[in-house]
């Protein structure tokens, strides 16, 4: 403040000067905007912040979502707003036209903007669901039915059978597009049953999205009834076929288990070879034949080798002659049999490079050992009295083997050199000094006859000729 009539400068409010004493008159807008500044620093202050919304036509008042006047049932539209479907379908075929195909220059397309198909399928997954759609009407009915039309029942149904070129990363990538518009579509349905369900046109639309989402649920319900009827008819058909095999069984094991006549009693049998026994019942039709051995003495001069001693079918043993058996029934024959011990020595002839594999040597069918490939291997066993076949198998293809035949009427040391081939194995009889027979000559003077017999028994009945 300053002095009318010095001029010199005064604190504010001075009454008088302070150099000249002289009154100081105050001036009356400074003292008005002093007073308004002091007002508006202690009095209370009202902001107003925001955007009021008002109906273009009568002036009311508009809530959020309202896209029709309460008063005057006027629309409210904006251009802003009527455009947003038209950005957002161009943003996605912007993002389609970047698909390239898969695995072809994939870093080179990738510099350049573009994608593989499952890159940019999650581009459109993020833009459909993260678009915020506008609170107008008109653009939701359009936004609803374009989500709608986009929508695939099969798909929903996960069924890819017109995608079998797709692989299935691409199938999992179509299926989660569909899937995120469904979401979309079930937000802006519920968004426009808030806003606009007075709509004249809002049943029209809601058919168009109802369709939809209940052919996806008429699809499940008839893909559930259709496995349920599936299940239906295969335990029906497995209770007819049930039926029908209790019917025809009896008829099916006729026809594949004849029954067949026995002309023997279980008495008849007894004392009988073995070997003839076993040749008679397979002529009748009799193929569960199974052998035991009783060891006899050979001093025992009640007994005879291969003589039966018990007969048994299925367990029964007494039976009469023309007894009906089942062909498949299970027969015991149990026999006498001399045996002797007899000591195998094997002589392996090694291969260098091909076909050097083990063999296994059985007597009868029964396997007694395994010989290693390469190895000389001696096994010792108890053998029946009369012919008997050795057979040497290779391990893992038992179609691979030789086999010999052997004559044994007493205990017995033998020798056999054996080779691997491809086909087959070959054997060979080693002679044994142990087992060569010189006769006395004076035997053979005073009688030839005799000398022969010894000769042809000791020798030539181990098979050395």
């Amino acid at each position: 403040m300053f002095c009318s009539k010095c001029g010199s400068k005064n604190v504010n409010d001075s009454v008088f000067c302070n150099k000249c004493g002289t009154k100081i008159e105050t001036n009356h807008s400074d003292k008005m905007n002093t007073d308004v500044r002091s007002e508006e620093k202690n009095s209370r202050k009202i902001v107003y912040k925001g955007e009021v919304h008002k109906c273009p036509n009568c002036g009311e008042n508009l809530k959020s979502f309202e896209a029709i006047c309460p008063s005057c049932g006027c629309e409210i539209r904006t251009s802003s707003s009527s455009n947003t479907l038209v950005s957002f379908i161009r943003e996605l075929q912007s993002l389609e036209s970047k698909k390239v195909i898969k695995g072809k220059g994939k870093q080179l397309v990738e510099s350049l903007g573009f994608g593989t198909s499952i890159d940019v399928d999650k581009q459109k997954i993020n833009l459909i669901r993260n678009f915020i759609v506008p609170s107008n009407t008109e653009d939701l009915f359009e936004f609803l039915i374009f989500a709608s039309s986009n929508i695939n029942i099969d798909l929903a149904m996960e069924d890819f059978s017109n995608f079998d070129s797709a692989s299935e990363d691409e199938i999992n990538s179509i299926k989660a597009i569909n899937d995120t518009w469904m979401e979309k579509a079930k937000q802006v349905y519920q968004k426009l049953q808030i806003t606009s369900k007075a709509h004249p046109k809002f049943s029209s639309v809601e058919a168009i999205y109802l369709d939809k989402i209940n052919g996806i649920k008429v699809s499940k319900v008839n893909e559930i009834n259709k496995k349920k009827r599936r299940l239906f008819f295969y335990s029906l058909g497995f209770v007819v076929i049930l039926i029908i095999s209790v019917i025809i069984w009896p008829y099916v094991l006729k026809f594949m288990d004849p029954e067949l006549i026995v002309p023997v009693s279980s008495s008849g049998y007894i004392g009988r070879n073995y070997e003839d026994v076993i040749l008679e019942l397979e002529d009748l039709g009799f193929v569960n034949l199974v052998i035991n051995e009783i060891e006899m003495s050979a001093s025992d001069s009640s007994k005879t080798h291969g003589t039966i001693v018990q007969m048994s079918f299925q367990g029964l043993s007494s039976f009469e002659a023309e007894t009906k058996i089942r062909s498949r029934t299970r027969i015991e024959i149990t026999y006498y049999v001399i045996k002797h011990t007899i000591s195998v020595q094997v002589e392996f002839e090694p291969n260098w490079l091909f076909n050097k594999y083990d063999v296994n040597m059985m007597v009868n069918g029964a396997k007694k050992g395994t010989i290693v490939h390469g190895k000389n291997t001696n096994l010792t066993f108890r053998i029946r009295a009369g012919k008997n076949v050795i057979t040497f198998a290779n391990t893992e293809d038992s179609n691979v083997n030789g086999s010999v035949n052997i004559m044994v009427d007493g205990d017995l040391n033998v020798t056999y050199r054996i080779t691997a081939l491809k086909d087959n194995v070959t054997i060979e009889k080693v002679p044994s000094l142990t087992e060569t027979f010189i006769p006395n000559p004076s035997i053979i003077m005073n009688d030839h006859r005799l000398v022969m017999y010894f000769y042809n028994r000791r020798i030539v009945g181990h098979g050395y000729f």
